[in-house]
């Protein structure tokens, strides 16, 4: 494991309470369940929260692994530098609008990742 600024871990803390762990076993989230720890492990359940994830590695040059779900991942004993996102609950259902305004549901599984990184960093 890696220390990460711990202003940027304070400031996790403060909008994820105890859904931020440093040095979490990705073993424990993953459908193979095996890999080494992440730097720090962020479960957010909100677009905000996501945004607020992706603001904070931003400010201090962090590296950001949006692991998903953690269906079909293999992770390597080393484990993931800097923060790794699994996204919660929130977000087994979200809606879109694609510039016509027309709401386009879609499920947890079928969710773009980088559109939603996208969408939240613009959150």
């Amino acid at each position: 494991m890696h220390a990460l600024p711990a202003a940027l871990v304070e400031g996790m803390r403060v909008v994820l309470g105890d859904r931020v762990r440093e040095g979490e076993p990705l073993a424990r989230h993953t459908s193979f369940r095996i890999g080494g720890p992440a730097d720090l492990l962020a479960l957010p359940d909100t677009v905000a929260e996501l945004a607020e994830v992706l603001r904070g590695a931003t400010r201090h040059g962090v590296r950001v692994t949006l692991l998903g779900g953690g269906s079909n991942v293999l992770v390597g004993d080393a484990g993931i530098r800097g923060i790794v996102v699994k996204l919660g609950r929130g977000f087994s259902r979200l809606t879109w609008t694609d510039g016509d305004g027309v709401p386009r549901v879609r499920a947890g599984a079928s969710v773009q990742l980088g559109r939603l990184a996208r969408a939240a960093a613009h959150h």
